[in-house]
């Protein structure tokens, strides 16, 4: 049953008002969650001035009522650089934040519009933010995961190899606990230059598996079993580089699952994906 008890707009100070305005609401998680969820809706992640695109560069919060310093995993949507956006992981933000992790959902800006490295730069802005501010809502910023699913996982996987887009803000992958990326994929080229452009340094910055050392925070990599051979060998290609470097990696492969249905499933009571991100994530926490 879905409660929605208040819903109210929020003054952001000192950022750009352009866009959706912010909006919070209470329901009960999902997947008969422990704690009922409270969710604030459009909150931008740029600093004033900075906001390039008023709809894409903001967070939605999916928190968990009654919970203090609980772990919070930023995910990031995939959608091939080109598409997609963050409300589409509501029924994730609400499962996870029901079962006490705190979720930021984070929007970034598409390709062909820009190029990299400009999504990673917003993601890596938006884990600064919560960095910074997840403590007003109660979460922990010593305990935070990075995610996403397709592109969401290359550009998770990206953030915690390569230091280069969090030192701006006197961060480092070892600020993030644990890294799961779901069905991304690892080494990038210039295949597609409306994407990637066509500077091959730019594609070595931007490929995972060129980035691994032994800063990086453990990593739990997923892929489905129906996706194609390119995800599967560069599962293992990547977790075998980070234990090269003595960084703890493993792999799973999810049974009967494609491309789609290894994330979109997570909701459901007993769903493979979600208890083995939990357990990854409580055991780092």
């Amino acid at each position: 049953m879905r409660a929605v008890t208040t819903v109210w707009c929020l003054a952001l100070t000192g950022l750009v008002l352009a866009g959706p305005a912010p909006a919070q609401t209470t329901e009960q998680g999902g997947a008969k969650g422990k704690f009922e969820v409270k969710v604030i809706s459009d909150l931008a992640y740029t600093e004033k001035g900075k906001e390039l695109d008023a709809e894409r560069q903001r967070v939605d919060l999916y928190l968990p009522e009654g919970k203090k310093d609980f772990p919070v995993l930023v995910y990031v949507h995939g959608g091939g650089w080109t598409k997609g956006d963050r409300k589409s992981a509501a029924k994730l933000g609400k499962t996870f934040a029901g079962e006490g992790v705190g979720v930021v959902s984070v929007g970034y800006r598409l390709s062909p519009a820009v190029q990299h490295p400009a999504h990673i730069e917003d993601v890596a802005e938006a884990f600064a933010w919560a960095y910074q501010n997840i403590g007003k809502y109660g979460g922990n910023k010593n305990a935070l995961f990075v995610s996403g699913h397709s592109a969401g996982g290359h550009l998770a996987a990206l953030l915690a190899t390569n230091p280069t887009y969090l030192t701006k803000y006197k961060l480092s992958p070892k600020s993030i606990k644990g890294c799961i990326p779901v069905s991304g994929f690892f080494a990038v080229g210039g295949k597609n230059e409306k994407i990637w452009g066509n500077d091959p340094e730019g594609w070595t910055q931007g490929s995972p598996l060129k980035n691994v050392s032994k800063n990086c925070p453990p990593f739990l990599i997923i892929f489905a079993e129906k996706d194609g051979m390119m995800f599967h060998t560069q599962a293992k290609d990547l977790a075998d580089a980070l234990k090269k470097q003595g960084v703890e990696a493993s792999y799973r492969e999810m049974e009967g699952r494609d491309h789609g249905s290894v994330i979109s499933q997570v909701s459901q009571n007993g769903d493979a994906t979600r208890e083995l991100m939990l357990d990854f994530i409580k055991k780092h926490q």
